[in-house]
């Protein structure tokens, strides 16, 4: 049974991550944990409203606190609801130390992440990808899937290929994963900034790594500028896709591990991003 934790921000509960976390459990056998980070940093308030004729006030800040607790009270609870609805294993987690180091710390302890693709735990920006999730996508021991929030399904899978361990690694992991859901259609996708008549390399390995676990795939290989072909590319293949990429921070020798490409297909694609590295 894999452990898979999904991470909620209680004050703004997305339902379609729960709806996804829970059927991909139910189809995998999975025990689903929801995590609740709770940390004093974070308040959906503004200060400004808390002050009186005197400065702050108590009176309204206990009110301000106590809406919050019974919200996040809610957002907990339709998780429970849901998990029980569907008569799956599952428990609860509502940390109270600071955001990303809790989810980190989840994080070694589960076989996967799942967290909507908007998730920020700020009300500052609303730039993609947030301050948080760039930290998680980096810092993560385990792999982490940013969701969609306007996908149910994924309707097909797009595998990033750059002939280096990283992104092999990340294809294992989707297959181990993601075992439970081999007809969805699958294509492998390497990228050429050289020479338009490059060959994927190591075709035949990779080629057999994959008709093990997706029999059918189709392999890709195109030519131009790295980062931004993937991007567009995956864009191209409109809403539903799945995209796996091989990891996300400094200081790898896998091009998919440049943050850049991470960032553009969360900024620029409707589709869910599966990222994983080998630490």
């Amino acid at each position: 049974m894999k452990r898979i934790a999904t991470v909620f921000d209680g004050l703004d509960f997305a339902g379609s991550t729960m709806d996804f976390a829970i059927g991909y459990c139910k189809k995998s056998d999975a025990h689903l944990v929801g995590v609740f980070p709770e940390s004093f940093l974070y308040h959906e308030y503004d200060f400004a409203e808390l002050l009186g004729k005197n400065g702050i006030s108590a009176v309204k800040i206990r009110h301000a606190v106590m809406k919050e607790a019974k919200k996040r009270a809610r957002s907990r609870k339709l998780f429970a609801d849901g998990c029980k609805k569907a008569k799956i294993s599952y428990s609860i987690s509502h940390p109270e130390g600071i955001t990303i180091d809790e989810v980190l710390k989840e994080s070694t302890f589960a076989d996967m992440i799942l967290i909507a693709k908007g998730e920020r735990f700020s009300t500052i920006g609303t730039q993609l990808p947030s301050t948080f999730t760039r930290q998680l996508l980096s810092d993560s021991r385990c792999p982490v899937l940013l969701l969609d929030e306007r996908i149910e399904n994924h309707s097909r899978v797009l595998l990033l290929y750059d002939g280096k361990p990283g992104s092999v690694y990340a294809i294992k992991l989707f297959f181990s994963l993601f075992a439970a859901e081999q007809d969805t259609s699958t294509e492998v996708l390497y990228v050429t900034s050289s020479d338009p008549k490059a060959e994927i390399p190591d075709f035949e390995k990779i080629k057999a790594l994959v008709e093990c676990h997706r029999p059918g795939a189709i392999y890709t290989c195109i030519s131009g500028p790295e980062k931004q072909s993937a991007i567009d590319y995956a864009q191209g293949l409109g809403p539903g896709t799945l995209t796996v990429a091989g990891a996300y921070g400094r200081g790898s020798t896998s091009r998919w591990f440049i943050p850049s490409i991470a960032d553009g297909l969360i900024a620029q694609c409707r589709c869910s991003l599966l990222v994983a590295h080998n630490r």
